[in-house]
């Protein structure tokens, strides 16, 4: 019994130690999404709305387990707000 619950620890450690664990960690990963929608937005052709792509392509520059985690969400709200909405939307529909 000892050993089952020495592996259980084991492994939720594990677990913990391979995600971002801080708030700077989610703060960097919204840097990192923040500047990518800048730049790609600064590419759009005029009067469309290329966010939903720009989203696309960004993202897939982050972990997944930090995309999908609502720190991340904290994090672009205090950086980039504009994106938040749109963002919030396509991790909804991953």
């Amino acid at each position: 019994m000892k050993k089952k619950i020495f592996t259980i620890a084991a492994i939720a450690l594990l677990a913990v130690a391979c995600g971002p664990s801080s708030k700077s960690d989610y703060d960097e990963a919204a840097d990192t999404l923040c500047k990518c929608m800048e730049d790609a937005s600064a590419e759009d052709p005029p009067g469309m709305d290329m966010t939903t792509t720009n989203l696309g392509v960004c993202v897939v520059e982050l972990d997944a387990e930090v995309v999908k985690n609502d720190m991340l969400i904290e994090s672009i709200e205090a950086k980039c707000p504009d994106i938040k909405d749109a963002f919030e939307e396509y991790v909804d529909n991953m």
